[in-house]
């Protein structure tokens, strides 16, 4: 049996997953809270309970994504496509990583564009932001040029 914290966990999980969705198709202006009830499966007072007020939920839901699901929409995939295309020459893997980022854009373009607005005005999302996604991003970015630097693909400038 699920304990009392455990079940608020995840009811919270399904509001902020349903913002999520709703707020991708639709914008943060354009969702009302009753459509994130309705999407959770909750009332809309449960939505209020744990988000007094929808920028609540959007500051909230901002930072869950970015530290729970930036990883696996973000940065798996960039693990992937260097896993499977390794030794390859650098525009075969350059290719792979853009074609991949524009899917990954038409995706989440609409949260994208909700998040970094959003950042504009929470320096908590920008900070969580700039730890979480950048700096693994350039980790990423960095061993590629290693590699490529060291089979003498490209030139270190």
């Amino acid at each position: 049996m699920v304990n009392k914290q455990r079940r608020s966990e995840i009811t919270e999980d399904r509001i902020m997953e349903a913002a999520l969705k709703i707020f991708a198709a639709q914008g943060y202006s354009g969702t009302a809270t009753s459509q994130i009830a309705v999407e959770a499966e909750v009332s809309e007072g449960t939505v209020f309970k744990y988000f007094p007020k929808k920028k609540d939920l959007l500051s909230k839901l901002l930072i869950w994504f970015i530290e729970k699901q930036s990883h696996e929409v973000i940065l798996k995939p960039l693990e992937v496509i260097f896993e499977e295309h390794k030794g390859s020459e650098p525009r075969v893997i350059l290719k792979a990583i853009i074609l991949d980022r524009m899917s990954l854009f038409d995706k989440v373009a609409p949260f994208l564009k909700v998040m970094l607005n959003e950042m504009q005005y929470h320096p908590e999302l920008r900070e969580v932001f700039m730890d979480k996604i950048l700096v693994s991003v350039k980790k990423y970015g960095d061993q590629l040029m290693t590699h490529f630097s060291s089979t003498g693909q490209i030139r270190n400038l």
